[in-house]
């Protein structure tokens, strides 16, 4: 996707947060979406803590029923001030066999690997997921709670949110009821693909609240939270040492999570 303002300069408003007890700035939109994006945020645990958020570590199951048949789990740690990122994914089919796959990348390069083989990202890939981090379903929670400036809301009855960046640049959309409850997010990814996931009610997750699960709106794909922890301290740079070797099943956040 084509980046309005210079990618460097996009990074540098994903990196800065307000310091604790710092105010934090306007959301910028009309009211009614500015007023749901709020509740949104206090229900899942408060603006000033997502603000300070850095590091995320997911783990979820994965059911699917096209365009293969079976379940899985996928492992994902996450920075949401820098594009870091590692996820690892494993999944049985229906049947027999198994698909195992990985990526990794940093703000220079990235990897992939699938069934053992590691490849290198091209650099045009790199530039796509890159790109696409900014706006990230898991990045954007830590650009709205620090009140993003070039980032605007619109609403639209009875529960849909327009987000878009610099010159009007699109960021993706969210349906949020009236009460603060996740419903619905969409964007386009960095292939051209556009996205769209149902979600389920706010489960506490530590110090925040979740929606316990995700499904696609085709139908396909759902999935449940098992963890979700956050952070405050940045992606730890060892977990892209190795491309070869999942990280061992208890790694977290530098070993646990920490309050922002």
């Amino acid at each position: 996707m084509r980046l309005a303002l210079p990618l460097s300069a996009v990074l540098a408003a994903c990196l800065a947060a307000p310091a604790a007890g710092q105010p934090l700035a306007p959301l910028n939109g009309d009211a009614e979406a500015t007023a749901r994006i709020g509740r949104m945020l206090e229900r899942m645990g408060g603006r000033a803590y997502w603000a300070r958020v850095r590091g995320i570590y997911i783990r979820y199951r994965q059911y699917r029923s096209g365009p293969w048949v079976g379940q899985g789990e996928e492992r994902a740690w996450r920075d949401l001030g820098e594009p870091y990122e590692r996820l690892e994914w494993r999944f049985d089919l229906d049947g027999g066999g198994q698909r195992v796959s990985a990526h990794g990348f940093d703000p220079q390069s990235g990897w992939r690997r699938r069934n053992g083989v590691i490849q290198a990202m091209t650099a045009e890939a790199h530039r796509g997921v890159v790109a696409f981090w900014t706006h990230d379903f898991y990045t954007m929670f830590r650009r709205m709670a620090a009140g993003t400036p070039e980032v605007r809301y619109r609403f639209s009855a009875p529960n849909h949110i327009e987000m878009t960046g610099a010159d009007g640049e699109a960021l993706g959309w969210w349906d949020i009821d009236a009460a603060g409850n996740m419903m619905r997010w969409g964007a386009t990814d960095e292939t051209g693909e556009a996205l769209s996931y149902v979600y389920g009610p706010f489960k506490t997750y530590g110090r925040i609240a979740f929606p316990a699960w995700g499904a696609s709106s085709d139908g396909q794909f759902r999935f449940e939270y098992a963890e979700f922890v956050t952070g405050a301290e940045p992606f730890a740079r060892d977990l892209l040492a190795d491309p070869a070797t999942p990280p061992p099943d208890g790694r977290r956040l530098g070993g646990k999570g920490t309050r922002p």
